[in-house]
């Protein structure tokens, strides 16, 4: 076992948190958005699918990446640059740029979600893999079912101004 188990466990549970939760969480909230960016209903499709669709077709590069480059350092890459996306969906204000960031918050994932398991598989030994992957898939599990409620509160009157991102509404 290489590394602190315990915080590389927390680490990609985290960044698969962020991914489920994005996967789920814009459905909710298509309301909101549409009225905050006055889509049309097309739009709101690209918005919610742009993330999934690049996720989709960039997932095993991402993955291949990191055998090539290194799964820490592909890892890092996609939780910030996933950060960054999360930060510019909330800030951009135009329909196209949330569905090109919400494109580019896909591809993050992509890069970072197919590093969880290879880097769980390189710390934890065999006898205690079991449980790591328990935990990791639990971890994914709450994130898809969060993704709705979250999606509700913020995009919820008493929210403020409504949010289009995993972001808290900014003001």
């Amino acid at each position: 076992m290489r590394g602190n188990a315990g915080l590389s466990l927390a680490a990609v549970c985290f960044g698969l948190f962020m991914v489920g939760l994005d996967g789920t969480v814009v459905s909710v909230a298509n309301p909101a958005i549409s009225d905050s960016l006055g889509t049309s209903f097309t739009e709101l499709q690209w918005i919610t699918n742009s993330y999934l669709l690049a996720l989709a077709v960039f997932l095993i590069l991402g993955s291949k990446l990191g055998d090539r480059f290194g799964r820490k350092k592909m890892y890092l890459i996609g939780v910030t640059a996933f950060a960054i996306t999360s930060v510019a969906i909330g800030l951009v204000g135009t329909t196209e740029g949330v569905i090109a960031f919400r494109a580019l918050q896909g591809l993050s994932a992509a890069l970072l979600m197919p590093q969880t398991l290879a880097l769980l598989r390189a710390t934890f030994p065999r006898e205690k893999f079991g449980m790591a992957i328990g935990i990791w898939g639990g971890a994914s599990s709450v994130a898809i079912a969060a993704g709705p409620i979250v999606g509700g509160a913020w995009s919820a009157p008493s929210a403020g101004n409504g949010c289009s991102t995993s972001t808290p509404p900014s003001p």
